[in-house]
Parts: structure tokens; C-alpha cells; sequence
């Protein structure tokens, strides 16, 4: 029997709702194009609930959602939240997570969203796994949701993971500190090799630490392409996007503004062949980035 996580776009608000062996994650991000929700499924799963986390777990794996009316500043929410996360992995390992951030570039008493985002969940990983918490980093994305609701959902497994960085971008988690009081906390990709599996954090427009290309949308997608190729390459999939028939795999695709779908849709539909791509309107984490693109691909 398979248990589900489904992710479905377009709603009015963040919700979680159980039915038998069904999780639904309810989220209010505009799909633009290509399929509306996502799903992840695990066999012979039991439900869990661990505070506000709510998931299903097998013997080799977890996956789980989470929903809350975020308080702002947003540090204590996050930092509450990733620390029972932490928790509730055990032994697993956290192979990816999908944040959505309320008003992502607002202020609140001097500080973006965003960044406060980033220091709560930065100093959950410190407090749980202590100094040299940084290898334990996952792929993740952070978009945002206008919304006063912060909700994430993840996978997690027993298998080995290997987490990657780009080689032409400095690591998030080593920026300096004009992006914010604590660095954001996520590795660039995570391959899982006994599953074949890679997945590639949100990828934008950005090399070394700074953002290139501003208000011009085809430079912003040829540097996200070839930073994305740069990460499979770290994986071992080859310096290319991975497509069939080796390869089975996703994008979703956020925009901050709609005007720019045709454009961007044209060029995956030449770029990415094969690959099935969902185009949502999201606000990006960096307020001069209009773009940002994350993957999920298969070894088949």
C-alpha cells in the first residue's frame, strides 16, 4: 500500500488535510502553467504526527508537511519549527526541503523576511548538530506565498545522501553578510546514489555570491541553466540536463511576474526536452531576481 504527500497549488490559503492514507498540503501559489500540485509517496507507511508536522514513515523513509501562522519577525517560527523537524528525523537524513515564506522581501523591524527566515532555520541546524552543522545541509528552496502562513514539506531517508555545491557559486552558507545576519542554510544539490535520485535546490541567476543579468530575463535563464547543469555535473549525472530516456525528472519554475511565461516557457520547452516543468508565480528570495528553477531527476 502507498501512502501520499500531495502538493497542490492555486489555493486560497495553506492547509493540511489527512484522508486515510493521503496528506494534502494546500498552497496559495498562482500556477501559471503545467501541472498544478506535486506528489511523494512512500510504501507501507504509517501516519505520524509530531507537533505541527505531519507526515508518513516507513522503515527507510519520512515524508512530512508543515503549516503554521508565522509571527514576524519570523526567526522564533522557523527556528521552532526546524528544530522539531530535527527532532523528529531520528536517525534519517534530510534529503530535500520546499519552504514557502510569507511576503519573502518585506521588512519587519529592519530586516527582509527572508533573512530572518534564514537566521531561524540557520540557528535550528547550529543548535541541533552543533559546530560543522553545514555537512548535514540538504537541498532546499525558498519562495514566497502572500500570505501571513509559513508552510514547508520535505522528504527524508536512510540512505546515504551526498550533498553538493557549485563550483562557479560560492556556498550559500558561506555568504557574506550583506545577505543577512546568519547565512542561508541549504546545500546547491542532494544525490541519493542507492536511489539514483538528485535533487537541485532553487537555482537562479547568481555567480560567486552576487546576482547578474537584472531585468533581463533570457541572461537570467542561460546562467540559471548552466548553474543547474554545473550541479548535476556534481552529481555524476554529466555536465547536462538530465532528460529521457536515462532519466526521468521535473522542474517547477517560479516567476516573479507573469508577463515573462512565454518567454520562459519557450525556452525550457527547447532547453529541457522531456522533462515535465510547472511554472508557478512566486516571489524569489533575492528582490532583483526574477527567476528561479529547482529539479528533481531519476535515474531510470
Amino acid at each position: 500500500m502507498q501512502s501520499l504527500l500531495e502538493i497542490q497549488f492555486n489555493a486560497k490559503q495553506p492547509e493540511i488535510e489527512r484522508v486515510d492514507s493521503t496528506l494534502r498540503l494546500t498552497l496559495p501559489v498562482p500556477n501559471l502553467a503545467g501541472e498544478a500540485g506535486e506528489s511523494l509517496a512512500l510504501k507501507n507507511a504509517h501516519y505520524e504526527q509530531f507537533g505541527p508536522l505531519h507526515g508518513f514513515r516507513n522503515a527507510s523513509g519520512l515524508i512530512g508537511c508543515f503549516v503554521q501562522k508565522a509571527n514576524f519577525p519570523l526567526e522564533q517560527t522557523v527556528f521552532e519549527a526546524y528544530r522539531q523537524l530535527l527532532i523528529w528525523l531520528g536517525p534519517l537524513k534530510l534529503y530535500r526541503v520546499w519552504n514557502y515564506v510569507p511576503f519573502i522581501n518585506d521588512e519587519f523591524e529592519g530586516l527582509e523576511n527572508y533573512k530572518s527566515f534564514s537566521v531561524g532555520r540557520c540557528l535550528a541546524f547550529e543548535r541541533h548538530y552543533g559546530q560543522g552543522f553545514e555537512k548535514f545541509l540538504s537541498a532546499a528552496s525558498a519562495v514566497g506565498v502572500e500570505h501571513e502562513t509559513i508552510a514547508f514539506y520535505f522528504v527524508a531517508g536512510a540512505d546515504e545522501p551526498r550533498h553538493v555545491e557549485n563550483p562557479q557559486q560560492v556556498s550559500a552558507f558561506c555568504y557574506p553578510a550583506q545577505y543577512g545576519p546568519r547565512s542561508p542554510s541549504f546545500a546547491r544539490g542532494t544525490v541519493i546514489e542507492a536511489l539514483g535520485t538528485g535533487y537541485v535546490s532553487g537555482t537562479a541567476s547568481i555567480k560567486g555570491h552576487q546576482t547578474l543579468y537584472q531585468k533581463d530575463m533570457a541572461g537570467q535563464f542561460d546562467l540559471t541553466k548552466a548553474n543547474l547543469e554545473l550541479v548535476f555535473e556534481q552529481m555524476g549525472f554529466g555536465r547536462r540536463i538530465p532528460t529521457p530516456p536515462e532519466f526521468s525528472g521535473y522542474l517547477k519554475v517560479y516567476l516573479r511576474h507573469p508577463s515573462d511565461l512565454a518567454q520562459v516557457r519557450a525556452l525550457c520547452e527547447t532547453e529541457f526536452k522531456g522533462l515535465a516543468c510547472c511554472y508557478l508565480k512566486a516571489d524569489i528570495c533575492r528582490a532583483d531576481l526574477d527567476l528561479e528553477i529547482e529539479a528533481v531527476v531519476r535515474r531510470l
